[in-house]
């Protein structure tokens, strides 16, 4: 068998801590009904899944929302509720990339969307100084299909 040369990492849950449940509160403070119906209603419809493929705007995926929700929800409030998961890079998941880089060739493949990496490139330039993880990665790639 032979030796490992490359490792795959996804983004969140992974390199950044996620809390999902915080994204449903905040959801829930925007509608009249709980956000988990609504979310299974959206999930019938592919609106979750276009959007972390890169493959709807933001723009149309808040629209979507809107109708799901109610159509005086702003922009704000929808990007404000969507990021509410990303957490924080913990010092020690950054501090192990880079202790395998010499070693091996890291690649993030992820699907996350235009909403989460704007957001989480300026937590991770704000606690770490850095603008994106492509210092730690050999290949950074997202909205993977």
């Amino acid at each position: 068998m032979g030796q490992i040369k490359n490792i795959i990492f996804d983004l969140g849950g992974v390199i950044i801590n996620l809390d999902i449940p915080k994204t449903i509160s905040e959801f829930n403070k925007l509608s009249n009904q709980p956000f988990e119906s609504i979310y299974n209603q959206l999930q019938q419809t592919p609106v979750f899944d276009l959007f972390d493929k890169g493959q709807i705007t933001e723009k149309d995926f808040f629209v979507e929302l809107k109708k799901a929700l109610r159509n005086d929800v702003t922009d704000e409030e929808l990007l404000f509720a969507w990021n509410a998961m990303l957490l924080d890079f913990p010092k020690h998941r950054l501090e192990l990339l880079s202790k395998l880089k010499p070693n091996y060739r890291l690649f993030l493949l992820s699907n996350t969307n235009e909403s989460h990496v704007l957001e989480f490139e300026k937590t991770l330039f704000a606690s770490h100084g850095y603008q994106n993880l492509e210092p730690f990665l050999r290949k950074y790639t997202i909205h993977a299909e």
